[in-house]
């Protein structure tokens, strides 16, 4: 699923069991493809920066951490691949 099949919110979609948001990054749109877990598990994929990231966490039913991987790779790793 690598098109938005349901857009929850501008810039934020879901399709097929698999989230698509779509981030701001070094001042382009950049679309990742994501399927995430309870407790901060995490697989995203982002053929701009030909990365796939994957995080495992045990933060289970805490929905304060429900961005916090995705805060991750969109504020710090893409930013710093050239």
């Amino acid at each position: 699923a690598q098109k938005m099949q349901k857009e929850i919110e501008p810039g934020f979609g879901y399709g097929y069991q698999i989230w698509i948001p779509v981030d701001t990054i070094k001042g382009k749109a950049n679309l990742t493809v994501e399927a995430s877990g309870n407790g901060g598990q995490i697989i995203a994929i982002n053929k701009t920066f030909n990365t796939v990231i994957v995080i495992t966490g045990g933060n289970y039913n805490r929905r304060d951490m429900t961005w916090a991987a995705p805060d991750l790779y969109v504020k710090y790793i893409y930013p710093a691949i050239k």
